[in-house]
C-alpha cells in the first residue's frame, strides 16, 4: 500500500499540471455545453487515482493513466445519452464501441488547452471574469488562490465563476483552428492568465511548498505556444517570456538548506542559473526591437537589472524606482505602488517611506496584506524602533497565507526581539 501523503502530493501535482489539458481535450471532443459534466469527470478521475494508487503500483505514466480514466468515464457517461452527438464526432462511434486507449499526443493536448484558453478570453464578459474562468479551468486554481491572486473577495470569485461558466457553456463556437485563431483579437487576457499562473508558482499563496515549479514551467510552455501565433502580439509575448526566465533563474537561491525563504538581499547569487538569465536576455532583446512598451517589457527590464547586479549592494535602485514610476503609468495597481515603495526605501529615509506606506494602506486594498506589513516592519527596524517593528510583523503573521511566509516573518520577529534586548 502506498503512503497517503505521497499519493496526495502526486495527485495534487498532476491536477495542477494536467487537469486543464484533460478538461480542454474532453471539451473539444464533447462540446462546451458539457462543461459541468467534463469537470465532474475529471474530478472523478483524480478521486479514482487516490483510491487505486493507494493499493496498487503506480502506473509508468500517471498522466496518461488519468487521461485514459477520464476518457473511459466520458465514454461510459455519454454512451448512456443515446441522442448525444459529440462536438468532434470523427471516429467517436468506434471509440465508444471499443473503449480503445485514448492517449492524445502532447501536441494535441497542448493545442486543445491553448484553444480553450483563447475561447475563455473571447467571451463577452469583463476582463476579470475571463481571467477568473481561465485560471479555474486551465490552471487548476481554487477559489481561494484566485481570490489572492486577483485581490478579490471569495464570494465574488464564486459568483464570477458561476456566471462565466454559464457563458462559456452557451458558446457554439467549435474548436476549429479557423474559429479560434481566426476570430481571436484579444490576447491580453491570455497573457494576464499566464502571468498570474507563473506568479502563483513563483511564490505560492498557500501550503508548505514554497515554489511550485510545475506551475512556472506550465506558464512558460503555454507562453511559448502563444508565441507561435502572429496575431497574439510577438513583442508582448517575448517580454513576458523574458520576465519569466529572469525570475526562474533565481529559483535555486530563493530557499535555504531548510527550505525557507531567502530574501533578495541574502540570496547566494552564485546559485542563479546563468542559462536561464541568458534566455531571459534573448527574449528581452527580441521584445525591445519594436517601439511597443508594455507592463511586461518594464517588469522584464527590472528583473534583468536585478540579475545584472553582482551583489545586492550593486543594485541600481534609482533606475528601478524610475521604472516602477513608468509601470504605474502603464499598468497602475496597488502591487506596483507597493513594489515601487519597497525599491524607494533603499534610497529614501524610512520616515518618508512610512508616510507613503500609510497613504497606500488607506487608499488601497492592501491595508491587511502581509507583504505591506512586512515592509512596514522592516522600515520601523531601520528607524531603530524594534517595538513598532514587532507590532507590524505580528500583524503580518496573522494574515500570511503560506507556511513559508509565516516562517520568514517569525525570523524577522526574532531579529526584532534581539534588537529590543
Amino acid at each position: 500500500m502506498q503512503e497517503d501523503g505521497g499519493i496526495h502530493k502526486l495527485t495534487d501535482h498532476l491536477f495542477r499540471s494536467h487537469a486543464g489539458q484533460m478538461v480542454a481535450v474532453l471539451c473539444r471532443k464533447y462540446g462546451l455545453e458539457q462543461l459541468d459534466v467534463v469537470l465532474d469527470l475529471v474530478q472523478d478521475s483524480f478521486e479514482a487515482a487516490l483510491v487505486h494508487w493507494r493499493y496498487n503500483p503506480l502506473p509508468d505514466n500517471p498522466a496518461a493513466w488519468l487521461m485514459q480514466v477520464a476518457k473511459n468515464k466520458a465514454i461510459n457517461h455519454f454512451k448512456k445519452e443515446s441522442r448525444f452527438v459529440p462536438a468532434d464526432s470523427t471516429g467517436v462511434a468506434e471509440q465508444i464501441g471499443s473503449q480503445q486507449t485514448f492517449q492524445p499526443e502532447m501536441e494535441e493536448a497542448a493545442d486543445a488547452q491553448l484553444r480553450l484558453l483563447l475561447l475563455c478570453c473571447q467571451l463577452d464578459l469583463p476582463d476579470r471574469s475571463q481571467v477568473v474562468l481561465t485560471l479555474h479551468l486551465l490552471c487548476g486554481f481554487g477559489r481561494t488562490e484566485i481570490s489572492r491572486a486577483l485581490l478579490m473577495q471569495a464570494e465574488a470569485v464564486k459568483k464570477t465563476l458561476f456566471r462565466a461558466k454559464n457563458a462559456l457553456k452557451t458558446q457554439k463556437t467549435a474548436f476549429s483552428q479557423a474559429a479560434i485563431y481566426g476570430e481571436i483579437t484579444r490576447f491580453d487576457n491570455a497573457r494576464t492568465v499566464l502571468y498570474l499562473l507563473f506568479n502563483e508558482g513563483y511564490k505560492t499563496s498557500k501550503g508548505d511548498e514554497a515554489i511550485k515549479y510545475d506551475l512556472c514551467y506550465e506558464a512558460i510552455r503555454l507562453s511559448k505556444l502563444l508565441l507561435l501565433h502572429e496575431s497574439a502580439g510577438e513583442a508582448e509575448n517575448q517580454a513576458l517570456l523574458a520576465l519569466m526566465f529572469f525570475n526562474l533563474a533565481r529559483f535555486p537561491a530563493r530557499l535555504d538548506e531548510s527550505g525557507h525563504w531567502c530574501t533578495l538581499e541574502t540570496q547566494d547569487r552564485s546559485l542563479w542559473n546563468p542559462t536561464f538569465i541568458e534566455e531571459g536576455y534573448k527574449y528581452l532583446r527580441s521584445a525591445t526591437r519594436s517601439n511597443l512598451l508594455t507592463r511586461y517589457h518594464i517588469e522584464a527590464i527590472i528583473a534583468s537589472m536585478h540579475c545584472a547586479a553582482k551583489t545586492f549592494g550593486d543594485t541600481d535602485w534609482t533606475a528601478i524606482c524610475y521604472l516602477y514610476e513608468q509601470l504605474e503609468k502603464v499598468a497602475p495597481s496597488p502591487w506596483v505602488s507597493l513594489n515601487k515603495l519597497a525599491a524607494t526605501s533603499y534610497i529614501t529615509e524610512p520616515t518618508e517611506c512610512l508616510r507613503q506606506l500609510e497613504i497606500l494602506k488607506r487608499e488601497t486594498v492592501l491595508s491587511r496584506n502581509h507583504i505591506l506589513l512586512m515592509l512596514e516592519g522592516d522600515l520601523w527596524l531601520r528607524k531603530n524602533q524594534p517595538q513598532k517593528s514587532m507590532e507590524a510583523f505580528e500583524a503580518a503573521l496573522l494574515v500570511a497565507g503560506s507556511a513559508q511566509d509565516k516562517r520568514l516573518i517569525e525570523k524577522k520577529l526574532l531579529l526584532c526581539q534581539s534588537s529590543n534586548n
